[in-house]
């Protein structure tokens, strides 16, 4: 890899290599990780990385620094991480969140939006939202200082507070954002042309928009690694409107001939590498970008079966 740049910002070229990641190793944007964000397991995660998590949301916005990571891991504070609404439902409990407790309890039990810090977790244990709070406004962590503004503890709360947790956490890890340009030193790439015939030709890798070329094993695979990343990276909604239409080409349910794009997004991909291609075509004229997203294809002097 070669830099433009004669005096390297090595910071910047990281960046610039983070967001050119792609497939297992792709950085996640800010959409891809407010969702995972909303369904991950924070209480049964390692215990490292949620201390670290903790530690950088309780500081974001207290002035006095608490060491959390020190506290939880060392137990020289004596920390640990509380569920607000709480693991064991009592019948208390249960009328406090109404007559879909169980689906708010099974929802966001170890959501991020329902944990909290404490350093008298046997105290709280099951004890309704109100006596929780006495607690609370005897506590200096500034997440539990947030919690005094609720009078309710459901899951309109608790989804306003993961909410708020999010924008939090978009704050404290942001996009790596970088105008660092990474020079390519790939060759021979053929600029896609609708009036080519690419029949029997055997593709080997490809380059889309300002993205790192990348080596695939299949016309399916490019097809799908650019309809993906038009999804994730663009904008998903046309593709979305697409499948709750029910064309041939996008549906919401998972069929035969069909790769799986996003949750209840999913691609035909049981087609000819023309067809494959027309699609493409007609996706980018959906964003009218056909004539600026340049896709480049590179073959091997092996023809296909």
């Amino acid at each position: 890899m070669r830099f433009y740049e004669a005096e390297l910002d090595y910071t910047e070229i990281l960046k610039a290599v983070l967001v050119r990641k792609q497939d297992s190793s792709e950085f996640p944007n800010d959409e891809r990780f407010k969702n995972a964000i909303r369904t991950k397991n924070f209480y049964k995660m390692q215990r490292n990385p949620r201390s670290f998590i903790f530690e950088r949301l309780e500081n974001r916005y207290n002035r006095e620094r608490i060491n959390v990571f020190e506290g939880i891991e060392q137990e020289k504070g004596g920390f640990s991480i509380e569920h607000i609404m709480p693991q064991n439902l009592t019948a208390e409990w249960r009328n406090h969140l109404g007559s879909e407790w169980k689906e708010t309890h099974e929802r966001y039990l170890n959501s991020i939006g329902n944990l909290t810090l404490t350093a008298y977790n046997s105290k709280l244990s099951n004890k309704i939202f109100d006596e929780k709070k006495e607690h609370f406004k005897q506590s200096h962590f500034q997440l539990n200082i947030e919690l005094l503004e609720e009078d309710y503890w459901n899951e309109q709360s608790i989804a306003k507070r993961e909410e708020m947790l999010i924008k939090r956490f978009i704050e404290v890890f942001p996009y790596p954002e970088s105008n660092f340009k990474l020079q390519s030193t790939v060759a021979d790439l053929e600029v896609f042309d609708e009036e080519s015939s690419y029949t029997s030709r055997k593709l080997i890798g490809y380059k889309f928009l300002n993205e790192d070329y990348k080596s695939v094993k299949s016309w399916k695979d490019m097809f799908v690694d650019v309809i993906t990343h038009i999804y994730y990276h663009v904008d998903y909604a046309p593709i979305i409107n697409l499948a709750n239409q029910k064309t041939i080409n996008f549906i919401t349910e998972k069929r035969e001939g069909y790769t799986m794009i996003d949750e209840g997004i999913y691609l035909f991909t049981s087609n000819s590498t023309w067809t494959k291609l027309n699609i493409f075509k007609k996706v980018c004229e959906m964003y009218d970008s056909f004539e600026t997203w340049n896709l480049e294809l590179r073959f091997s002097n092996e023809a296909t079966e």
